[in-house]
């Protein structure tokens, strides 16, 4: 594979689509689905976090909460997961009696199986499901229910009647239902059927294993990262898989032969010295998907803040002035703006409810427009969504299925200096802040007459008070007596301050 951008462009121009895969740092590792030369999946896990969404454990009840409706399960992480009565199976309590109390249902020191459906963050243990569901590649098995169904993404009338005329002639173990996924749509019913031995046998294993070992302990793992990437999105269209670690390749031709052999000529290794991603040109989309600002085609922008309540998305004009008057620019930036804002969810995985501030329009012709843009971009996405219309105020509202954590949180922490707030108090401030914190320990400590105070703050701090509140510093040295020494300290916070007293 030979370097240099004339490359880069005839493969952009030859392929479809393809799935680059970086896998060279142990530490990390990174995959992405380009179509047309655009990033359209990726995702990446390092060391520090790991996926749990999916994972099936082995759980023991720690508390039963009847006001809340809800039990506390150990399944061995840092804080105990929450598992909320509406997900608990009625085989625990009965299709009869719903109506039971909550303490009736479960009781404590009770063991219980139950699957990740929100992963654990600083704040929260992660929240549980008793309905399990065992995902292949084309296939979920849903242990504990009797439904077959079929995606509803699949929306062709014909291929749901052959889908489910399939799953209706197949064989399930007792108790046990099964969807065809979005992958099946096309897929002959002898693919299908292997996968379905596949899932039964590990359904199998993952009892067995529940029967054997004590809780709290997992008792099904998902695949590593780049397996599950491929399972959910390795489709025809996608021409090659290059990747630039050998033994992952070697995994990966593996996984290939077993499910789907005729693809495993697209797999092919990458030994360029050049970042895999930057011979291929998507650093710079990737960069975006940690960025505020998105740009658009047109020289519009949208600005994303993900907040505790939801995510606002801000739709901005910006430079776009080709169009002949203000409502053709703001329904071409709009058209950009849906299309791009669905792709951002994808990408940055943002879930629950998610509000997008439209530029204004004066035609309800226009708002349609926009809003049917937007559902045919939802229509791309794995995770269920609901859309709802533009409001008067020039609102949509999506509520997004949560499929695991936002990127950012595995490669990223709050700032020390703005505490995730994402601004800091200018200097001024700061050292008015720390003059009243500093008049407030002196006269705490009055009584003890200290005689010599060493302040600790900033160092750019540190120097605006030596050169710009020198006055005020004497001031407070006068009123209480004490010898006040201002230290710059590289090591502390643009808002900390640290006193360090002889007698104080």
């Amino acid at each position: 594979m030979k370097k240099g951008s004339k490359k880069k462009k005839e493969q952009k121009k030859d392929q479809k689509a393809f799935i680059l895969i970086n896998a060279e740092s142990p530490e990390e590792k990174r995959v992405a689905l380009i179509e047309q030369g655009k990033l359209q999946a990726f995702q990446m896990e390092t060391t520090t976090h790991v996926q749990t969404r999916g994972n099936i454990y082995k759980g023991l009840v720690e508390n039963v909460e009847q006001g809340l409706q809800a039990a506390f399960v150990n399944i061995g992480l840092r804080k105990n997961a929450y598992l909320p009565f509406q997900d608990i199976h009625p085989e625990y309590y009965g299709y009869a009696e719903r109506s039971k109390p909550m303490k009736e249902v479960l009781k404590k020191g009770q063991e219980i199986l139950v699957q990740i459906v929100k992963e654990e963050t600083e704040l929260k243990g992660a929240a549980v499901t008793t309905y399990l569901s065992i995902p292949g590649r084309y296939l979920v098995l849903m242990p504990g229910n009797n439904q077959r169904g079929v995606s509803r993404k699949i929306e062709d009338e014909a291929e749901r009647k052959r889908l489910k005329e399939i799953l209706k002639s197949m064989k399930l173990p007792e108790g046990v239902g099964v969807i065809a996924r979005t992958a099946s749509s096309g897929v002959a019913k002898t693919h299908l059927q292997k996968d379905l031995r596949y899932l039964a046998r590990l359904w199998e294993d993952i009892k067995k294993k529940a029967k054997k070992e004590p809780a709290p302990c997992p008792v099904y793992k998902e695949r590593d990262l780049v397996i599950r990437f491929l399972r959910d999105n390795l489709t025809s269209s996608v021409q090659e898989i290059i990747v630039d670690s050998k033994p992952i390749y070697d995994e990966i031709r593996s996984f290939i032969r077993v499910i789907s052999p005729r693809q495993l000529a697209r797999v092919k290794l990458y030994t360029e010295q050049e970042p895999i991603f930057s011979h291929f040109d998507i650093e710079k989309q990737i960069d975006q998907i940690f960025s505020r600002r998105v740009d658009l085609p047109s020289g519009g922008f949208l600005i994303i803040e993900p907040t505790e309540a939801l995510v606002s998305i801000d739709v901005n004009s910006g430079k776009h002035t080709k169009e002949k008057d203000l409502e053709e620019t703001a329904l071409q930036t709009n058209l950009e703006a849906a299309e791009e804002a669905a792709r951002q969810l994808r990408l940055r995985d943002l879930s629950g409810i998610i509000v997008i501030d439209f530029i204004d329009m004066r035609y309800k012709k226009s708002r349609q427009l926009v809003e049917r843009q937007m559902r045919a971009c939802l229509r791309l996405d794995r995770a269920k969504t609901d859309c709802s219309s533009i409001s008067k105020f020039g609102l949509l509202a999506i509520a997004r299925q949560k499929l695991g954590s936002p990127i950012e949180i595995g490669v990223s922490h709050p700032c020390p200096y703005c505490g995730g707030r994402g601004l800091v108090k200018n200097v001024e401030s700061i050292a008015l802040a720390h003059f009243r914190y500093l008049r407030s320990a002196l006269i705490k400590a009055e009584e003890t007459r200290s005689k010599t105070i060493i302040v600790k703050i900033a160092p750019e701090v540190a120097q605006y008070i030596l050169n710009q509140k020198r006055n005020e510093l004497v001031s407070l040295e006068n009123s209480f007596k004490a010898k006040i020494i201002v230290e710059g300290d590289p090591s502390l916070g643009w808002e900390e301050i640290r006193l360090v007293e002889d007698e104080l």
